[in-house]
């Protein structure tokens, strides 16, 4: 016992000298000024109110999705999110920041979810794409396969393939699309269409030699359900051509492009934004934009030949809506990992904020009565918010000087990653190209494991609540569209059609809408 005794005492001790416990706030920071108004209680209670208001009305639509729209903010974790937020703002207004949002912040129903792989306590974007789209946890690297086969054996592939949201949807007529940044073969879209032991297995120069096994390219074009996708776009075009023939990178004299247009009627192929844009989309049935021969640009360093991703999400969405007999469509801000990877959180939080006016474009063009619209992340990054700097200070700003070495640092910082930058008191920290410093000097960033948000909006949305498995994400699509499983678990799914009068269970609906669109940061302000 006096030995139980004197460590409660030297713990004591420690944790309470030299402000240990309890840091002290900077001086320089001690006085700053407040925003005008929020020094007074009766900003916050009425704020406080408005808040509970909104939760008292928010809509529940128990009826069947006819549309589904899952946006991926790929690497966006909470830390991301938060950051994205308070850029976004100071970047388009005067407001310091803190208090505005992303366009899906202001979505009903929000949850966080676990992103763990069944071998990996920090997933990588191939198992947690199958883990979202496919209903199943596997392992890392693997795609749309279970865990009982084997990273990098093509031959386990077999009898072990997971089938996505997309795929069933297109079992039940829907039409189909994705959407990404990144090239159309890359980890996160490629779960959608295609199964392969190995993600990095993109074309047959990647592929292991002699192996039976095709490579995800030419799964997209040539199987189910990638070859009857309506609308895929994003980057990637050497994945697809011959280095012979084609200026491509591809060793097996195939023309995948040649291949997708053979089998499909009122189908175009784009391969800039003014060919995108320039679409009939009441005349086409089919389209595949390839705007880059590997991952799309950066949106700080895009020209004008390549389409935003606000330009490809209104063009699919106006594509795969025409038929009426629903839809299902992936979006992903793919870039947004590259960034955290290479240290440079400017370019990080800029694909995220273009993320966030993707999703607010997606809105206006969709009925919440009858589409469910879910925002997520597939994983987190080694990413942190930290010192104490002040309110409105830049985000990409300075936060403090260290006492221990007399050096500014950043407010955002990385645990670990490339970069090489030594802090300066002259850096430029908000240049595009800044890399944050990082504490354990590695090749690349790596991924985070903490659980990531999921918001969601539209017909039962109102099941997003809590703390959820990854994997539970594509079950709720499932259900809420009477895809695969769901229909049987529902006895609604034969409502498909019904009134949007019938789909709504809290008349306020059309005012939530509005809401979504009207609070003090608008998706107006925020495209």
């Amino acid at each position: 016992m006096k030995a139980v005794g004197v460590l409660v005492c030297l713990a004591a001790c420690v944790y309470g000298s030299a402000g240990f416990a309890n840091p002290q706030v900077p001086r320089e920071y001690e006085s700053v000024p407040v925003p005008e108004g929020e020094d007074d209680p009766e900003f916050w209670r009425l704020s406080g109110q408005n808040s509970i208001s909104r939760l008292l009305s928010a809509p529940v639509v128990d009826a069947p999705a006819k549309n589904v729209i899952v946006f991926v903010g790929d690497g966006m974790g909470i830390s991301t999110v938060t950051a994205s937020r308070i850029y976004r703002i100071q970047k388009g207004t005067e407001l310091p920041g803190e208090e505005g949002s992303l366009s899906f912040e202001h979505f009903p129903y929000t949850a966080l979810v676990k992103t763990y792989a069944v071998d990996r306590q920090v997933t990588d974007s191939a198992a947690s794409a199958t883990a979202l789209f496919c209903g199943a946890k596997t392992k890392m690297a693997m795609l749309a396969l279970s865990a009982r086969a084997n990273t990098s054996e093509c031959d386990s592939a077999a009898g072990n393939e997971l089938h996505s949201f997309i795929k069933k949807a297109q079992d039940r007529g829907m039409s189909t699309g994705l959407v990404t940044t990144t090239r159309v073969t890359h980890a996160t879209p490629a779960a959608l269409y295609a199964h392969s032991a190995h993600r990095d297995w993109e074309m047959d120069t990647k592929m292991p030699k002699r192996t039976r096994c095709k490579d995800i390219a030419r799964q997209l074009v040539e199987d189910e359900p990638g070859r009857n996708m309506n609308v895929i776009l994003g980057g990637g075009l050497a994945y697809f051509k011959d280095k012979q023939r084609g200026g491509g990178k591809r060793s097996d004299g195939l023309d995948l492009v040649d291949l997708w247009k053979k089998d499909k009627k009122n189908r175009k192929f784009v391969g800039s934004r003014e060919e995108l844009l320039a679409i009939d989309t009441n005349k086409t049935d089919y389209v595949l934009g390839l705007f880059s021969g590997d991952h799309m640009s950066y949106e700080d360093y895009r020209q004008d030949k390549q389409p935003s991703l606000l330009d490809m999400v209104v063009t699919a969405i106006e594509i795969l809506r025409k038929r009426g007999d629903g839809f299902a469509l992936m979006v992903e801000g793919g870039r947004i990992d590259h960034g955290h990877h290479e240290n440079r959180a400017a370019l990080a939080l800029r694909e995220t904020a273009e993320f966030s006016d993707a999703v607010a474009a997606a809105l206006e063009l969709v009925d919440l009565r009858e589409t469910l619209v879910l925002v997520t992340a597939d994983h987190s990054h080694a990413f942190t918010i930290n010192g104490y700097p002040a309110r409105g200070n830049p985000i990409l700003g300075v936060a403090g000087v260290s006492e221990k070495d007399g050096l500014p640092y950043t407010t955002l910082s990385y645990a670990n990653g490339p970069s090489t930058t030594k802090r300066k008191a002259d850096a430029n920290t908000e240049a595009v190209d800044y890399q944050q410093v990082s504490a354990v000097p590695l090749r690349l960033e790596t991924h985070a494991g903490e659980d990531v948000a999921l918001y969601a909006a539209g017909p039962m949305a109102h099941m997003v609540h809590g703390v959820l498995e990854q994997h539970t994400v594509a079950h709720l699509v499932d259900y809420a569209a009477c895809l695969g499983d769901g229909a049987r678990l529902r006895s609604r799914c034969q409502e498909q059609g019904a009134s949007a009068a019938a789909m709504v269970a809290h008349s306020s609906l059309a005012r939530i809408v509005i809401v979504l669109v009207s609070l003090p940061v608008s998706l107006a302000v925020l495209r």
